[in-house]
């Protein structure tokens, strides 16, 4: 999980990028998912749909990826005033 995270402050919105990418020459991929809980000082406010993601889980349920093509998560969250910071 990506995310552009320069000097932010409390209450601040972030924006958490996953993307995922299925190499040409590779067969289609079917029910594919990805896992990444957000870290505990970040709030989820929103995602932008692609696929299913479950906050709570961190499970992005993203379908099918084709060969050659790539799939994109884009969560937003809010800065928490204590807890985790990064998602090493």
């Amino acid at each position: 999980m990506f995310a552009d995270l320069r000097q932010q402050d409390v209450g601040d919105p972030v924006v958490f990028t996953i993307t995922v990418s299925n190499a040409a020459g590779f067969s289609d991929a079917s029910s594919v998912t990805v896992t990444d809980l957000l870290p505990s000082g970040f709030s989820h406010d929103s995602d932008d749909g692609g696929g299913s993601y479950t906050p709570a889980t961190g499970v992005w349920d993203v379908g099918a990826v084709n060969a050659g093509a790539s799939a994109t998560l884009q969560i937003t969250a809010t800065v928490l005033p204590a807890g985790v910071y990064d998602n090493a």
